[in-house]
This record gives C-alpha cells, sequence and structure tokens, in this order.
C-alpha cells in the first residue's frame, strides 16, 4: 500500500513544525513565532499567521483557502489580545475552529502554536 500523505519537517528554529500533504488538502503543524523571546503573545500571533502564510504560499494556498484552524495557547490571559488579529485575517474564510489550552508548548517561550487545514473538497466546492 502507498502512502498518500507526504510529510516535511521544518528545523525547529523556524516557525513551522510539520507540514503533511494529504489526499483531500494540506496540514501544517507546529505554526509559532520564529523568535518568541520576548514577544507578547500578539506579536507572536502575528508571527506565527505570518509564517502559516509562507507556507501555505509554498504550497499554492493563502489564508482564505484555510478550512479549520487549531489554536493551541500556553497564556489564556492574553489571547484576547490575538482577537482583533485573527478577526482581520480570517474574516471573509471564516474556518471552523478549536482552541485548546495547554501548559506549555514545544518552545518553552512560546505562547501560541497554530494548526492550519486546507480541505480540497471544500475549495472545489
Amino acid at each position: 500500500m502507498i502512502n498518500q500523505t507526504q510529510s516535511r519537517h521544518a528545523s525547529n528554529a523556524q516557525g513551522i513544525g510539520r507540514i503533511e500533504r494529504l489526499p483531500v488538502g494540506l496540514k501544517i503543524a507546529g505554526l509559532r513565532a520564529p523568535h518568541p523571546e520576548g514577544q507578547s503573545m500578539a506579536e507572536q500571533c502575528q508571527a506565527a499567521l505570518d509564517e502559516g502564510l509562507k507556507a501555505l504560499q509554498a504550497s499554492g494556498y493563502s489564508l482564505s483557502d484555510v478550512t479549520r484552524v487549531v489554536y493551541l495557547i500556553a497564556d489564556a490571559a492574553s489571547f484576547p489580545t490575538c482577537a482583533p488579529i485573527l478577526r482581520h485575517v480570517f474574516a471573509e474564510s471564516e474556518p471552523s475552529v478549536t482552541l485548546m489550552w495547554v501548559k506549555k508548548l514545544a518552545v518553552p517561550a512560546a505562547k501560541i502554536e497554530f494548526e492550519f487545514c486546507v480541505s480540497e473538497e471544500s475549495n472545489a466546492a
């Protein structure tokens, strides 16, 4: 049986953890600010979204193609500062959202991490 999923792991120093090309789309996990040390939650949020946009564009997609977003947050008190940024970025596409509050993320200084999913079936409709 041939594995239809192609996965690429990026360096931990970058803001992208893993890109998986799936039979029905794309999944990008581990999106975070490349250098989160000393950044506020809002700054990390914007930097992680910028990294996500680069990864999407490299695969032929844009943020408007994202159909599902998972937010992993380690600082719930500061998360509301991300709301204006997220509202602006996803205003038109309105992807489904899952919010997960975790004790800590893989990178100790990181306060927020994203996972983007693109479903080609949804985009074809």
